[in-house]
């Protein structure tokens, strides 16, 4: 009836956000999580500052509704060619300053409140007992 239709809606509009969102792939230890982006910058810009340790191969900005036209989180993922360049990353533009904010650069964690939305198969065992219970 008409719940059914509504609901398989709601499925829809999240399965469109997620297979936009889940573009993230490669080896978790090449890349690296960026905070405190301001909110104007463009990926372009992110890559530009990021490259200056070595190829950078991929960078996403995060939104809030895991759309690429959604409101920008602040966040980014940023993948390089290789574990040592990402590395380098952490070690030399962890509290940086890039445009007007000072950005804090992390590894990668496929547990990570940001990454559970990017990669949902390798959070889903250590979520799974708070699932459970939200819906209890």
């Amino acid at each position: 009836g008409k719940d059914g239709s509504k609901g398989a809606q709601v499925m829809k509009g999240w399965g469109k956000g997620f297979g936009k969102t889940i573009q993230v792939h490669g080896d978790p230890s090449n890349m690296v999580y960026v905070a405190n982006l301001p909110f104007k910058a463009e990926w372009q810009e992110v890559k530009d500052y990021m490259k200056t340790v070595g190829p950078v191969e991929f960078v996403k900005i995060l939104t809030e509704d895991g759309t690429e036209y959604g409101r920008s989180r602040g966040v980014a993922c940023v993948r390089y060619a290789s574990a040592s360049d990402a590395g380098k990353a952490i070690a030399l533009l962890n509290n940086t300053f890039f445009l007007s904010r000072t950005i804090s650069v992390d590894r990668w964690r496929a547990g990570s409140s940001t990454s559970t939305n990017l990669r949902p198969e390798s959070a889903i065992p250590r979520d799974m007992p708070i699932v459970t219970t939200i819906a209890v």
